[in-house]
C-alpha cells in the first residue's frame, strides 16, 4: 500500500498541509476535505507545504486556489518550499495572484500532522470529478489565459457530472 501523501495539522487559527511524494488529483479531494473543515472552524491562516512534493498537478493547484479564494478577504493562504519547477508551475497558473508563495526555505511553526485520507474510504469516482472541474474553473477564474489551457478538461468533466450546460 503507497504510503500516505497528505499530512495535516491545525495549531490555533492556522492550517498546514503537507504534500509528501505527488500532489494530484488522487489526494486533493482529502486536502480539500481538511481545509473545508477547518475553515468552517475559523481557520484565517492556511499554509501549504511542498518541500517534499515531487510532483503537482492542475487539480490540486485549482484546489489550493480554491482554499485561497474561499479564505478572502478575512484570511490568508500561503505556499511554502516548492521546488523550482513546482514554483514554474504555480507561477504559470497564476496562483500568485491569489495568494503567497515563497520560495526561499520556510520552516513550519508545527511539527504534529497526522495524514489524511489513509483510514478513510476513498472518494467515489464523481466526488473526484467534482473536485476536479471545481478546481479547473477555480484556475480560470483566477488567470483568464487559463481558459484555452483546460477547456477540454471542463467541457469533459461536465458532461461526466451532467453538467455541460456552463460555458467552457
Amino acid at each position: 500500500m503507497e504510503e500516505p501523501s497528505i499530512w495535516v495539522s491545525q495549531h490555533l487559527d492556522c492550517a498546514y498541509v503537507q504534500v509528501k511524494g505527488k500532489g494530484t488529483f488522487h489526494n486533493a479531494h482529502y486536502a480539500k476535505q481538511f481545509a473545508e473543515s477547518v475553515i468552517k472552524k475559523g481557520v484565517h491562516a492556511f499554509v501549504f507545504d511542498l518541500k517534499d512534493c515531487t510532483y503537482i498537478d492542475s487539480t490540486f493547484m485549482g484546489m489550493m486556489a480554491g482554499v485561497a479564494c474561499s479564505l478572502k478577504p478575512l484570511g490568508s493562504t500561503s505556499i511554502i518550499n516548492p521546488s523550482p519547477k513546482n514554483f514554474e508551475l504555480l507561477q504559470n497558473l497564476g496562483l500568485d495572484r491569489v495568494m503567497t508563495i515563497k520560495s526561499e526555505p520556510t520552516q513550519l511553526t508545527t511539527n504534529h500532522f497526522s495524514a489524511v485520507g489513509k483510514e478513510s474510504q476513498p472518494p467515489d469516482k464523481t466526488a473526484v470529478a467534482k473536485t476536479m472541474l471545481e478546481s479547473h474553473e477555480t484556475l480560470v477564474n483566477v488567470d483568464e489565459r487559463n481558459a484555452p489551457k483546460f477547456q477540454d478538461v471542463l467541457t469533459f468533466l461536465r458532461e461526466k457530472l451532467g453538467d455541460s450546460d456552463k460555458d467552457p
